[in-house]
């Protein structure tokens, strides 16, 4: 069971800044549509724009890993995973971060690298330049599983396994957005 205790470190998506400026690209044309009218047309086209907020919200703005003393917590953006620090085997980063935690690979989808990147990371690790975000964040997380209990090849986690469940909240507003904004264009 999830513990309740107050998070130690947290680490946001490195993608924050293009939510929020989806949000603000939302609001403004949002604002901009309904200035101009408030027919069938213009309340369809404001449905699809609250829709894109909402989507940058949940892809940008909700993914994060929380570090608690006994798991780490891994929000992605419809998806929430409770792993165990002692059932976690390996952390690595190929495109996005895999928490390998044996019977199951845990993805924070927000935390990754484009082939492009990966190349750049290889190229800047061989000339001693700066990690990125992403790789001081695993490098972090790979220390405090270290610490805990984790990252053994033969981690069983005392029969503790991922837990995950469902943003109910969330995929019912994307889906009501959803459908609101195919009624709206239907009809107009």
């Amino acid at each position: 069971m999830v513990s309740m205790e107050p998070a130690e470190e947290t680490f946001t998506s490195p993608h924050r800044a293009t939510g929020w400026v989806g949000l603000v690209t939302m609001a403004v044309a949002l604002a901009v549509t309904l200035d101009d009218g408030t027919d069938l047309k213009h309340l369809a086209f404001a449905s699809a724009v609250v829709l894109f907020g909402a989507v940058s919200a949940v892809i940008f703005l909700r993914p994060e890993l929380v570090v608690h003393e006994d798991h780490l917590f891994v929000r992605n953006s419809l998806r929430d995973f409770t792993i165990p620090w002692t059932s976690i085997q390996a952390i690595v980063v190929r495109y996005v971060m895999e928490v390998d935690a044996g019977e199951q690979v845990v993805r924070a989808d927000a935390f990754g690298r484009s082939p492009r990147q990966l190349r750049n990371q290889r190229r800047a690790t061989a000339v001693g330049a700066e990690p990125d975000y992403t790789e001081v964040v695993v490098v972090r997380l790979r220390e405090i599983a270290a610490a805990r209990g984790g990252l053994r090849p033969d981690a069983a986690g005392d029969g503790a396994r991922p837990a995950w469940s469902w943003r109910w909240l969330d995929v019912s507003v994307l889906a009501v957005l959803a459908l609101v904004t195919v009624v709206l264009v239907v009809l107009a």
